[in-house]
């Protein structure tokens, strides 16, 4: 991009694991519009030649070198687009990105005359123009539309004597059903919120106790590894966490686990009462 472009590059999602970034989209290049719609789109370039190297766009302010000779048939090739839309009670429908400046692209014929370096460098913008996409209303249901009931064991208060340990470890399933068949072999990744402290972020998969400070409800996977609990948008992408892949009969499954733990050395006799939301998005 070399900080020639209209993406918004204050606001991105880091793919580690896939090595490449999602920029969020201005809502301004996309019709009709959608005042809940964030779009991002992640993109690699290379040059016209198949045996190219491909380069991810990770930085806003790196140039590419895509090649580095002679030749008269070098160009550009956007090699890989991918984009990401979220967003509450988005309109299912086909949208447009219009006029989306990229970056630019630069061409540069340097030769040698009469003993001096001579040459001229040709300038253009990559933009997407007219690119569709469509949003789907999805048909999968998580748990048949219904809560969750998890009852967590009754523990004598001296179960705890430190900061952070825990104790009640009580199982359940998180079941989605219902998708459709466009949605086989689509894989989800999932965001706990806490319902009773909707801006808490912490790595430990601590919810909020409404009746004691002194302890709290974990959640963690099946294995009893600490789920992050984060704020309902997806800039928190480091909160993410991998659901499951949807199966040909339009289901998939993921095991949990609810456990007390304490915030303080002595817990004292409480009652304890917690909730959180499960987010469920395509990756």
């Amino acid at each position: 991009m070399n900080a020639v472009t209209d993406l918004m590059t204050n606001s991105t999602i880091p793919k580690g694991g896939y090595s490449y970034t999602y920029y969020q989209i201005p809502s301004a290049n996309i019709t009709p519009a959608s005042p809940n719609m964030k779009v991002y789109i992640a993109f690699s370039v290379k040059d016209n030649q198949n045996t190219a190297t491909e380069h991810w766009v990770n930085s806003p302010t790196n140039s590419y070198e895509l090649f580095n000779g002679y030749s008269d048939t070098r160009g550009l090739r956007l090699q890989n687009i991918r984009l990401l839309v979220s967003g509450l009670g988005n309109s299912a429908g086909q949208y447009t990105i219009s006029n989306l400046r990229l970056g630019n692209f630069s061409a540069s014929d340097i030769n040698r005359i009469r003993g001096r370096w001579r040459g001229a460098t040709a300038v253009t913008s990559i933009r997407l123009n007219n690119t569709t996409f469509q949003v789907k209303k999805s048909t999968c249901i998580i748990n048949n539309g219904t809560a969750i009931n998890v009852n967590l064991p009754t523990v004598p208060s001296s179960s705890f004597t430190a900061v952070g340990q825990t104790a009640g470890d009580t199982s359940f399933i998180v079941n989605v059903t219902g998708c459709g068949s466009a949605d086989t072999n689509k894989t989800l990744v999932a965001l706990l919120t806490d319902n009773n402290n909707a801006s808490a972020s912490n790595p430990s998969g601590v919810l909020k106790n409404i009746h004691s400070p002194n302890v709290s409800v974990q959640i963690t996977d099946s294995v009893g590894n600490a789920l992050p609990i984060a704020p309902k948008h997806i800039d928190s992408s480091n909160s993410f966490f991998s659901f499951g892949t949807i199966g040909s009969g339009g289901t998939v499954s993921k095991a949990f686990k609810a456990r007390y733990y304490s915030n303080v050395g002595a817990v004292s006799a409480t009652l304890v009462q917690a909730q959180a939301t499960i987010t469920l998005i395509y990756n």
